[in-house]
């Protein structure tokens, strides 16, 4: 079985004071680090960004069959 290799990436960012301490209060509450908490947190948002993404696209798509079906049926109508 081969080996998995993570690749740990370290950034900085900046945040209002307030963000801050919240984030820091937050972590010590759930006995994580800051940083633990900051990777969940960009997990969470991506992952919330990409459903969000799918749905718009799911409905794009069923917007454009509907009205494909709703012209078929229109034509129809007008050719009886």
């Amino acid at each position: 079985m081969p080996l998995l290799y993570l690749y740990i990436t370290e950034t900085a960012i900046s945040l209002s004071e307030i963000l801050y301490e919240k984030a820091e209060k937050t972590a010590s509450n759930m006995g994580i680090s800051q940083s633990k908490l900051f990777s969940i947190a960009v997990e969470e948002f991506i992952e919330k960004h990409n459903k969000q993404t799918i749905m718009e696209n799911i409905d794009g798509l069923a917007n454009y069959f509907g009205k494909i079906s709703l012209d078929i049926n229109l034509d129809k109508l007008r050719n009886r």
